[in-house]
């Protein structure tokens, strides 16, 4: 077994959950960051 989580995976499962439930909710932290973030390569 491993403790190391997918934190996209995770957000997918919370959504359904949340959605399912009907409750509003947004994501704050490290995940938006990596969905919405550009690279700092140049």
């Amino acid at each position: 077994m491993s403790w190391i989580q997918d934190p996209m995976q995770l957000a997918a499962d919370r959504h359904q959950i949340f959605a399912a439930a009907d409750i509003p909710y947004y994501v704050t932290g490290g995940v938006p960051a990596i969905v919405y973030s550009e690279s700092r390569r140049r």
